[in-house]
C-alpha cells in the first residue's frame, strides 16, 4: 500500500534511488536492469538545474560509454549546456571533472582526436590549481593524452610499467567509483581488452 508519507519520500529520493540501484547493478554486471534504472532516474524530473537530476546524467553517460553507446552521450552532453562555472559552484570540481573526462573518453572512441584533444587542454588550462592537489587524476591525463597521440606505445610493457608505478594507490573501501573506472578505461586499452569486462574485472579485485 503507497501512503502519502511513501509518495512524499520518493518524491525526494526517487531519483538518488534509482541512481545508486543502476550504479550498483551495472558494476555487477547487470547491464539491462542498470540501463532501465537509470532511465528511471532520468526520467524523474524535467528540471535540468535539479543536481539529482545532473547525478543521473552523469552517471548514465558513464554506463552509456562502457557499453559503448557513444552517440547515446553526444545527445547528454549536449543537454549539458550550462557553464563549467556555473556547474562547478552547483555540483563540485569532482563532478566537473568525472563528466568532462567521460565527455572526453567518448569522443576519443568515436575517433574525433582532434577534438578531444582541444577538450583535455582546455580542461588542463581551466583545472591547472586543482590538478595540482590531485596527483592521481594528473597521471591519468597525462597517460590518456600518451595513448591517443602514441596509440603504438600503449601497449609496450614499459608504458604499463611507468602507468603503474606513477598510480597512487588506495585501499579498497576509499577507491572511487569514477576512479577506477577511468583507470580501467586505460588498462583496457593497455591489454586490449573490452572496457566494461575490464572494468568488472578491476572492480573485483578492489573490492
Amino acid at each position: 500500500m503507497i501512503t502519502n508519507s511513501n509518495k512524499k519520500y520518493e518524491k525526494i529520493f526517487g531519483i538518488k534511488i534509482y541512481v545508486l540501484s543502476a550504479l550498483n547493478f551495472n558494476y555487477l554486471g547487470k547491464k539491462k536492469k542498470a540501463n532501465l534504472d537509470i532511465e528511471n532516474a532520468i526520467s524523474g524530473t524535467k528540471d535540468i538545474k535539479n543536481k539529482d537530476y545532473l547525478d543521473a546524467m552523469v552517471v548514465s553517460s558513464m554506463i552509456n560509454f562502457q557499453q559503448q553507446n557513444y552517440r547515446e552521450n553526444q545527445t547528454i552532453f549536449s543537454k549539458l549546456n550550462a557553464s563549467e562555472t556555473w556547474y562547478s559552484k552547483t555540483m563540485g570540481a569532482n563532478w566537473v571533472m568525472n563528466k568532462n573526462l567521460i565527455e572526453i573518453l567518448t569522443h576519443i572512441e568515436l575517433d574525433n582526436i582532434d577534438y578531444a584533444d582541444a577538450r583535455l587542454e582546455s580542461f588542463l588550462f581551466k583545472n591547472k590549481e586543482y590538478l595540482k592537489t590531485d596527483n592521481r587524476a594528473s597521471v591519468f591525463l597525462k597517460y590518456l593524452k600518451i595513448s591517443y597521440t602514441n596509440p603504438e606505445r600503449i601497449r609496450k610493457p614499459e608504458f604499463m610499467k611507468s602507468f603503474y608505478n606513477s598510480v597512487e594507490t588506495k585501499p579498497a573501501f576509499r577507491e572511487d567509483i569514477y576512479i577506477i573506472s577511468f583507470f580501467a578505461y586505460l588498462k583496457s586499452k593497455m591489454l586490449g581488452t573490452d572496457i566494461y569486462e575490464t572494468t568488472l574485472n578491476l572492480v573485483k579485485t578492489e573490492t
